[in-house]
């Protein structure tokens, strides 16, 4: 069994409701909600066949102390930077706390590379920011695990929707069809919403990095601090 491209999923959803799948306004339409579709189900949690991999090249020159945020990520949602040496992770640092947070020069005295990061808008562009700065000498080479920005669907053989295989004939067919029926205002739209949606939680159910609720993953972590905080003691 193979992926359905995005072509074919443009003529069955054109089918289902009963349009012309030949025209070419038509099949626009159809591609534009097939892709507003697919974002949706992506948008609210870090799923496992989103994650992907890379290298950041962090120099010594500009400071040693940023690189831009490479545009194929999502900032929001799951994301982990290894340390150059292999011996862990560069620790994320909310923005509120990145000024109150400094290096444990006690028992590391002499770090040539960073230990924590944080992610601000720099001269209109995503940038990861380290603590301390590049001091190594040379280029550090920084591994990241990160969330594919989703990637937009063409009327081609070739273009295939980001979910698994077998879910962009259920789940992303089902939610298409059911928000162009309920904006033409026709019947039963509903029916297809809701089967759409069951559909979406058994995606997430599957597939979601973590089991915790929504917003994103970074989110849910601060809340399970602030409750943490925030319990009432025990007597």
């Amino acid at each position: 069994m193979a992926k359905t491209p995005a072509s074919t999923l443009i003529t069955n959803l054109a089918q289902r409701l009963d349009l012309d799948s030949t025209d070419a306004t038509t099949r626009a339409d159809m591609l534009r909600q097939l892709n507003i579709s697919q974002q949706n189900v992506l948008q609210d949690h870090s799923l496992s066949f989103m994650s992907t991999s890379g290298t950041l090249s962090l120099p010594t020159s500009g400071g040693g102390n940023s690189v831009a945020v490479p545009t194929t990520i999502d900032r929001g949602k799951a994301l982990t930077l290894g340390r150059a040496v292999g011996d862990g992770e560069i620790e994320y640092v909310a923005q509120a706390d990145w000024y109150r947070t400094n290096n444990d020069t006690y028992r590391m005295p002499t770090q040539t590379e960073p230990s924590y990061y944080t992610i601000a808008l720099v001269s209109g562009v995503d940038t990861f920011l380290f603590k301390p700065a590049n001091t190594s000498g040379g280029t550090l080479t920084i591994p990241y695990l990160a969330q594919l920005v989703p990637v937009a669907m063409t009327d081609a053989g070739g273009s295939f929707s980001m979910l698994p295989e077998g879910w962009e004939d259920t789940l992303l067919l089902d939610a298409a069809e059911a928000e162009l029926r309920r904006f033409h205002g026709e019947p039963f739209w509903q029916e297809v919403f809701t089967r759409a949606n069951d559909k979406k939680e058994r995606l997430y159910s599957s597939y979601r990095t973590t089991k915790d609720q929504p917003n994103t993953d970074r989110e849910q972590e601060e809340r399970k601090v602030s409750r943490e905080k925030l319990a009432p003691e025990k007597p």
